[in-house]
């Protein structure tokens, strides 16, 4: 049985990069109690959403956050994610097309929304549509 991912996993691992400015996959389980398979999604969430950079490979892998310069309106932001899972807790569902409108993101980042909370468990895909059309409901979890 897959492990529930939260905001509030996502939150401890930024807080922990914010203060020790890197993580490891070993201090991300230790940090936020999730297992291997669960801190892997954390952080390809996390760097999928331009919040981290990735740093080596295998044990050596270090993620980060990415320098200021590097920052665009494409970044995604856990108010970002919130406030679309707030939405869609009000909603039902939610389009790539409101989730622009909601966070104000560009065209990019508000694909990369849905993706990312795909990714981490939280919404999976209802019907078939265009990257911009497709509805996003929660995920059915056991």
């Amino acid at each position: 049985m897959a492990e529930k991912i939260t905001l509030e996993h996502l939150r401890i691992v930024l807080d922990f990069v914010s203060q020790h400015n890197s993580i490891t996959n070993k201090e991300c389980r230790i940090a936020t109690g999730v297992g291997y398979d669960s801190s892997i999604k954390i952080f390809n969430a996390l760097c999928a959403g331009g919040m981290l950079k990735k740093s080596g490979e295998k044990s050596g892998t270090k993620y980060f956050a990415p320098p200021v310069e590097n920052i665009s309106t494409d970044n995604i932001t856990l108010e970002h994610l919130s406030a679309v899972l707030n939405y869609v807790a009000k909603q039902g569902s939610v389009t790539t097309l409101e989730c622009q409108e909601i966070t104000g993101v560009t065209y990019n980042g508000s694909i990369q929304i849905p993706k990312i909370l795909r990714t981490l468990g939280m919404l999976r895909k209802s019907g078939i549509a265009s990257d911009y059309l497709s509805r996003y409901v929660p995920s059915i979890t056991t």
